[in-house]
């Protein structure tokens, strides 16, 4: 098990980030002449507070909106997690979930205000497994199917959704 913690701070910004992992190892297997690693359950999270700002020269005022802001593209907070299980035998998972909080994707201008990004979290899910020499491989992405939505001054500017993607792949080892 480990947590780590880090903060960057000066007069205009302030970053704070932690991230946790924990792997639990199952109860091993006997001993064998081929022993492979025992199997294994591990989580990895990652957490990050953003307080993040710019401002501006006055002269930028003629073409931006806002002259003190949030940066473009940064989220007040991330999250990310990990869950992967293996074996002894020839299958292994991983479940991956991402999230992220409303930021700003397109900055204001000629009065216009900014354009925001609503918060958005996306499950993806990896499963492999090998048999002699032949290697398979699953790979669902996006499961939550959350809508792409972005707002201008609390009013809906667009949204969308990207769908789910499923992926099958085969592979022999030559060797």
């Amino acid at each position: 098990m480990s947590w780590t913690s880090s903060a960057i701070l000066d007069s205009r910004r302030f970053i704070r980030g932690s991230s946790f992992s924990w792997m639990a190892p199952r109860k091993a297997s006997p001993p064998s002449p081929c022993s492979a690693p025992p199997s294994i359950i591990c989580a990895t999270f990652c957490i990050a507070f953003v307080d993040s700002s710019i401002t501006l020269a006055p002269a930028a005022a003629q073409v931006q909106t806002s002259l003190e802001r949030p940066l473009a593209g940064q989220s007040k907070n991330l999250f990310n997690a990990v869950f992967e299980a293996g074996s002894n035998g020839p299958v292994t998972g991983r479940l991956l979930y991402n999230f992220f909080g409303a930021r700003i994707s397109d900055v204001g201008s000629l009065g216009l205000p900014d354009i925001y990004e609503d918060s958005r979290g996306s499950l993806d899910l990896v499963l492999s497994g090998r048999w002699r020499a032949l290697h398979l491989r699953f790979s669902a992405e996006n499961l939550t199917d959350e809508a792409y939505t972005f707002t201008q001054d609390d009013l809906l500017q667009r949204e969308y959704t990207l769908g789910r993607s499923f992926s099958f792949g085969v592979g022999v080892n030559v060797y």
